[in-house]
């Protein structure tokens, strides 16, 4: 059904554009961005990814027919949260009695990324009046927040026979890293084909570099309570924690070839 809308709708884009001449966007047209995928199930995605491997969204504002503003953003929120039980059956040799000891994990994991590359393009001039060469450069600038590690985890331990617990531990560990800072610079080539007025597929080639560096607090908690005879009422606490500064950078060279079928649609 995807594949048959896409096609019905380049189809009709096709026929639009054939009662007149192709035109290349102009002063003031507005662009987005797509990455075309698939084969029996064609669909439109996003972009590219950043460097924090969130989906792009693209875009593109023209100044005038030569000179264009381009941007890609992307946004990533980090929530998840995974479960894990257990339940361990056994007979005491020496008592002969039943005891069970049951396991609960949960693990949460947090963090919020935000990216922008914003750049220009130079648009080449062509005698193809529907190939359209450019050359340009972005500054891609990516920041991370924390990211937020939290673990709770409960082991019960019972006399099944007597109905006696026996051990109890309630124990909720957090590690909280230091965020993400990176920024770089990237020269780049492409086109775009245009079918239409208002449809191109195209593809585009970039290197550049990227600098990345982390730093800022590192903190670990492990609080909690924990009792060895149930029974007796005596509960031993846990409050545990620590910081340490954190300081690591790395600066690479990039490079990116965008050579499948880019899509873009403009108005």
């Amino acid at each position: 059904m995807k594949k048959s809308c896409t096609l019905l709708f380049v189809l009709v884009l096709g026929l639009t554009g054939a009662s007149h001449a192709q035109l290349k966007p102009v002063s003031g047209d507005i662009g987005l961005g797509f990455n075309l995928s698939g084969i029996d199930n064609i669909s439109f995605d996003e972009w590219s990814s950043d460097v924090f491997n969130n989906p792009q969204v693209f875009g593109r504002f023209y100044l005038s027919d030569r000179l264009v503003l381009r941007t890609t953003i992307g946004v990533g929120l980090t929530s998840t949260e995974n479960t894990r039980s257990a339940t361990l059956e056994f007979t005491d040799l020496i008592t002969n009695e039943e005891i069970t000891v049951d396991t609960q994990i949960v693990s949460s994991v947090s963090q919020f990324s935000f990216s922008i590359a914003p750049g220009i393009e130079y648009h080449l001039t062509s005698q193809a009046s529907k190939l359209d060469p450019y050359v340009g450069a972005v500054v891609p600038f990516g920041l991370s927040g924390p990211r937020t590690v939290e673990t709770q985890s409960s082991i019960n331990q019972q006399n099944v026979t007597l109905n006696q617990p026996l051990f109890a531990e309630n124990i909720t560990e957090t590690n909280k890293s230091a965020g993400t800072t990176s920024i770089g610079f990237s020269l780049l080539a492409g086109f775009n084909y245009f079918f239409t007025d208002n449809f191109a597929i195209g593809a585009e080639y970039s290197i550049g570099f990227l600098s990345t560096s982390q730093g800022g607090t590192v903190e670990n908690s492990r609080a909690g309570t924990r009792q060895t005879d149930p029974a007796s009422n005596q509960v031993e606490v846990i409050d545990e924690s620590s910081e340490f500064e954190a300081q690591n950078s790395n600066t690479s060279i990039t490079s990116n070839a965008s050579g499948g079928i880019n899509i873009s649609i403009f108005w």
